[in-house]
């Protein structure tokens, strides 16, 4: 920690390398004020857990089917782990045929955000599912939030 001028104390991040100047060596420290980037970091935290621990399941679905991110009722209700359901694309747990991309391209050009389906566990149970998507756009790339 660094104390400021007011008194204050804030976190700081230090780095230092030794050089060598006319002869001599020195070494040369630099002090970084961390506060924002803590800040920052602990939002992060929060909302990661906020949405990890969410009573609903939670999917970030990528344009080809593959899912980004599943959330811990999520892999609840369809009986895999994390690891498991990251390696599975919608077509894996989902009922109703038909190509994901053919189905993510009239969703977008219905603006459906409302729709029902049917989802097969781990153990092949079929249990019926409301879903509401939004569509947005990250690194480039649409994703489904389901």
């Amino acid at each position: 920690s660094y104390r400021r001028k007011d008194g204050s104390l804030a976190p700081v991040e230090v780095s230092s390398k030794d050089l060598e100047v006319r002869g001599r060596r020195l070494r040369v420290a630099f002090v970084r004020d961390i506060s924002e980037r803590r800040a920052v970091m602990d939002t992060l935290r929060r909302t990661q857990a906020a949405v990890d621990n969410a009573r609903i399941p939670i999917f970030w679905v990528r344009s080809d089917g593959s899912f980004a991110y599943v959330n811990d009722a999520a892999c609840a209700m369809l009986e895999y782990t994390r690891e498991e359901l990251l390696r599975l694309k919608i077509p894996d747990i989902s009922v109703q045929g038909g190509p994901w991309q053919e189905r993510w391209r009239q969703r977008r050009e219905a603006n459906a955000t409302r729709f029902e389906r049917v989802h097969r566990t781990k153990s092949g149970r079929e249990i019926p599912v409301e879903i509401s998507i939004s569509v947005m756009r990250f690194e480039g790339e649409d994703h489904a939030l389901l």
